[in-house]
């Protein structure tokens, strides 16, 4: 047994069961499974869901909101149960964390230190939010014979779709402020991330949030496509790729119009000036925030534009920092660095470096690991083409390309040249070039001589192919509620 493994948390895990439909399904890799069977453990395998169980899970929660216990208690009531769940979370981090590492491959270490306790503090962060926020009364004069009510209400039934990339950030992201708005939950898990999915529901109902009011349907695309589709379902909040994406923004309204959020791709340049002076601590912010997690992260900074002024010396710093990313074993390496999600991804990571080195184009840092069929070490190429494909796709791997410019403006006009706009960086020591440069920078996020450092109150979400709406912040509770306006003309006569 491995140590961290808590077995009365593993046990709420069996307890854990879907109707069978469509039969069931084990979707992951060889690697999980030779973890689990190392560890000691046996999980139950995956029910594939179908049209069946969704069509029983969205009635339940339809009829969860229609009899309205959840979203008429008090605030001080919802607030005391999420808040109750952030606590059954941060008890079984060990466990949860696990079976994030395990199925995933991202490392231990960092899932433990950075990914769940970012996601447990988002759920805080709106179980606070919940007695913050107030509804609005407006008057037309101090007579007051006209009174407005402005009012949030909830939307009704939502549809939360994961990627298995960073399943409980992502999770928390969304189902917090939903619950916390008053609606009914339905969350269709990553089919290769879905088992801290599982325990994180079963707590939360342990918490006292009712079943039929947060659902989980576990299995493939075609249950979250069955899920968008629904003419039932009120709103649909979506993180994985652009291509998905768009067609969810196609197919999600065809019957009814939906409230639709979507957290997509990215290629997020990084720019660092010739007024930055801290180039080594650019280079290993950099470095970090590309390669931590093999690149599968979206708003990996994966384009670099450096000034030439500087460039000789940051490259050298980035390769240095960049070595000290190198991907070990997912559960008990040394390296706060795992594997990549599946073989298949390897593959085609691998494949990108082949093609662009036949195209000429060499990188500067590469090489192999012990275990090449499921990571691959941090790769850079420099002064690669505009109108290359490694410019313009996103891998979602541990791939960089470092491009040297005579100019800020060159750099902000190569940066702009994407399709996506999820995220961005300035690096300089001139605050008004930087504000100048980062107000250009066409993105949902940009940030000053950092990466990645934004709190729960700032929003995050992207523009152009990275999506719609917003996570995070009260600018987020958008995607999960309606303003209702209420308008009384009051009797204006003066009191006798």
């Amino acid at each position: 047994m491995i140590s961290g493994i808590n077995r009365s948390s593993l046990d709420l895990m069996q307890s854990y069961n879907l109707p069978v439909m469509a039969g069931h399904q084990e979707l992951s890799s060889n690697r999980y499974r030779q973890f689990c069977s190392t560890a000691g453990v046996d999980l139950p395998s995956q029910y594939l869901c179908g049209e069946q169980e969704i069509d029983a899970a969205v009635y339940q929660a339809k009829c969860a909101h229609e009899d309205g216990y959840w979203r008429k208690q008090s605030r001080e009531k919802t607030k005391s149960v999420l808040l109750r769940w952030a606590d059954l979370l941060e008890s079984s981090a060990d466990t949860l964390s696990w079976l994030c590492a395990a199925q995933t491959g991202r490392s231990l270490l960092d899932v433990r230190e950075h990914s769940l306790p970012k996601s447990i503090s988002a759920l805080r962060w709106f179980a606070e939010l919940i007695d913050k926020t107030e509804n609005r009364a407006i008057t037309d004069s101090q007579q007051i014979s006209y009174l407005g009510i402005i009012q949030r209400e909830a939307i009704g039934c939502v549809g939360v779709i994961l990627p298995w990339n960073d399943p409980m950030v992502t999770f928390l992201w969304k189902v917090a402020p939903a619950l916390a708005c008053g609606n009914s939950v339905i969350v269709k898990s990553s089919e290769y991330a879905h088992h801290a999915i599982v325990m994180a529901v079963r707590l939360g109902h342990q918490a006292g949030i009712p079943e039929a009011q947060l659902q989980l349907l576990t299995g493939g695309k075609e249950a979250g496509a069955a899920l968008v589709t629904h003419p039932e379902i009120d709103a649909i909040s979506f993180t994985g790729s652009s291509s998905t994406g768009k067609w969810i923004a196609s197919e999600a309204s065809k019957h009814r119009l939906k409230r639709v959020t979507l957290e997509c791709g990215g290629k997020s340049p990084f720019l660092v000036s010739n007024h930055c002076r801290k180039l080594a601590e650019a280079a290993a912010c950099l470095a970090r925030n590309v390669f931590y997690n093999q690149g599968q992260i979206c708003s990996a900074p994966t384009r670099a534009y450096i000034h030439q002024e500087v460039f000789s010396e940051f490259v050298e710093l980035l390769r240095e920092h960049a070595l000290t990313w190198c991907p070990s074993h997912p559960l008990n390496g040394p390296a706060a660095v795992g594997h990549m999600i599946q073989v298949n991804a390897v593959r085609r990571v691998n494949r990108a470096i082949t093609e662009a080195s036949c195209r000429g184009l060499t990188p500067i840092l590469s090489g192999s690991v012990k275990e090449p069929e499921y990571s691959i070490h941090p790769t850079i190429f420099m002064n690669v083409p505009e109108g290359d494909l490694l410019s313009k796709l996103e891998l979602f791997g541990p791939v960089l390309i470092v491009n040297s410019v005579d100019n800020l403006e060159t750099a902000i006009r190569r940066a702009n040249d994407t399709v996506y706009g999820l995220a961005a960086a300035i690096w300089s020591d001139d605050i008004n070039e930087a504000v100048s440069v980062a107000s250009r920078l066409a993105s949902g996020t940009v940030h000053v001589n950092s990466y990645g450092e934004d709190g729960n109150q700032i929003p995050f979400g992207g523009i152009k192919d990275s999506g719609q709406g917003k996570e995070k912040s009260i600018d987020t509770l958008g995607s999960y509620s309606t303003t209702k306006s209420i308008c009384i003309r009051l009797d204006d006569r003066a009191p006798s």
